[in-house]
């Protein structure tokens, strides 16, 4: 789950590190770019409209007091009253304009405002220190951005000048400003436009990520838990490996995984059997030596019941090994809907007999309906091998309760006996290959029973549980969750 946690984070991160240079970045670019375009076009307007007034002007110079040679700001005066009344609407790009929003100012040689189209506001006023009439004045290119201009008194408005001209003496300049508000709707319009398609990209880029997960991470994902749960001995199904690369790591490592396990199995094995047998098989070859003297009939019969039960011993040893070896090996289920009350009928009708000679009673609780989803043949051996073993420990005329419940996350079979119960320091160990307690009559089981029950249970992915106390009998149960088994 850590892993799976570190995958999607990184990614996560990678997605916004990619969103931001890749998208953000060229996105923010275009922006400034696309605005000061506008920017751009809207002055190169403003450049023809200043010189093209600036040349009627200077076609229309009259002498003034004394002969002195002066502009004539009436014509420009008359053109912007009459422009006032003229009605018009055009639809630009979503933007209706019905009216002509400039200004106008007129200066002579000392920055002085002769003539100002908004209704002469600043007129007599030095321009000098603005920036388009000094220059315009120099006969340079002038233009100024000013916000707060009554022309847009929230926002920006732009001025462009044009030297007017007498002969080829400058004798004034022409001013014409225009907000900046047209520009700028127009570029956020482009803006929307480009960040909806960066949205449209991400979104792309998200659906595109979520496929690459799907076929590379997420796989990499189950190998990954496959290799944690397996190494930590647990019992999982193998992954559904695809006819791909990263199937062929996978398929690698079951092979490998195989491989090792086969040789510990082996050397494992090897030598704990070894240690099991040597105890019946000195038993036999002891009663076999005894034989070879004259004895009595009855010593005959008893070493020959010895040699019999300690075969049988190791005939038991040995199937239940073979028992083992194959579920150890086994990686997948033949899940089938199984009747728990039918179930545990068939099991306590298998152990009547050996419950009836030792005065043993079977107490059933479980829902008649209850039904389970798993491998019956394994089911029924689990099952066996806990009421087998509580009828080992149980004493005579004792009670076996065997119940079988459901809530809302699991499904639980318990196997309870009045027994000695487990002691202690044998809770840790139960479940180890070839580890039994001494039985009340006296002797040792196998010590592979419950090592059977709990590698059933690791196949379904379900557990045992022990619940035992000397002196008060134990209880085992089989627990089904609803992540190991699909119940009904």
């Amino acid at each position: 789950m850590k892993y799976r946690l570190k995958i999607r984070s990184q990614l996560l991160v990678v997605l916004f590190i990619f969103f931001l240079l890749g998208i953000l970045g060229p996105v923010v670019y275009l922006t400034n770019q696309i605005n000061n375009g506008y920017y751009a076009s809207q002055e190169d307007a403003l450049i023809d409209f200043a010189e093209l007034t600036a040349v009627v002007l200077s076609e229309n110079i009259v002498t003034g007091l004394y002969g002195v040679q002066t502009i004539n700001t009436r014509i420009i005066e008359k053109a912007f009253k009459k422009l006032e009344k003229r009605s018009f609407s055009a639809d630009i790009h979503h933007h209706t304009k019905d009216k002509v929003r400039v200004r106008a100012y007129i200066t002579n040689t000392s920055g002085r405002v002769i003539y100002d189209s908004d209704n002469n506001r600043d007129l007599g006023q030095i321009y000098l220190d603005w920036r388009d009439v000094n220059y315009a004045l120099q006969g340079e290119y002038g233009a100024r951005t000013t916000f707060g201009d009554p022309l847009s008194p929230d926002g920006y408005t732009m001025y462009v000048a044009a030297p007017i001209f007498l002969d080829d003496e400058i004798i004034g300049s022409l001013s014409i400003g225009k907000s900046t508000e047209v520009p700028e709707v127009f570029g956020r319009q482009q803006v929307n436009k480009i960040f909806l398609s960066a949205l449209l990209i991400l979104v792309i880029l998200v659906l595109f990520g979520y496929v690459i997960r799907r076929k590379l991470t997420r796989p990499l994902e189950e190998i990954v838990s496959y290799a944690q749960v397996i190494t930590s001995g647990k019992k999982t199904d193998t992954p559904d490996f695809k006819d791909d690369e990263i199937g062929d790591v996978g398929r690698a490592l079951e092979e490998m995984k195989d491989k090792l396990d086969g040789k510990a199995y082996i050397s494992d094995y090897v030598e704990n059997i070894t240690h099991e047998i040597k105890a019946p098989i000195a038993g036999i070859k002891g009663s076999a030596e005894l034989l070879k003297k004259p004895i009595n009939h009855e010593a005959n019969q008893r070493f020959l019941n010895n040699i019999v039960t300690q075969t049988e011993r190791i005939e038991d040893l040995v199937d239940r090994m073979l028992k083992l070896a194959s579920l150890e090996y086994q990686t997948s289920l033949v899940q089938q809907e199984n009747n728990v009350s039918e179930l545990i009928y068939e099991v306590t009708e298998d152990f009547k007999a050996i419950a009836n000679s030792k005065k043993v009673e079977f107490k059933v609780n479980s829902d008649t309906e209850l039904s389970l989803v798993a491998d019956t043949f394994l089911l029924k051996q689990a099952l066996s091998n806990l009421v087998k073993n509580a009828l080992e420990y149980s004493p005579s005329n004792g009670l076996i309760e065997i119940t079988a419940h459901k809530d809302k996350s699991s499904i639980a079979l318990s196997v309870a006996d009045e027994g000695p119960g487990i002691p202690d320091y044998a809770k840790s160990k139960i479940f180890d290959r070839f580890y039994s307690t001494p039985k009340p009559s006296g002797g040792n089981s196998s010590g592979l029973g419950l090592c059977f029950v709990k590698e059933i249970m690791s196949l379904h992915l379900g557990s045992v549980v022990v619940e035992s106390s000397e002196g008060n009998g134990t209880i085992m149960t089989l627990l089904f969750t609803n992540k190991s088994n699909r119940n009904k």
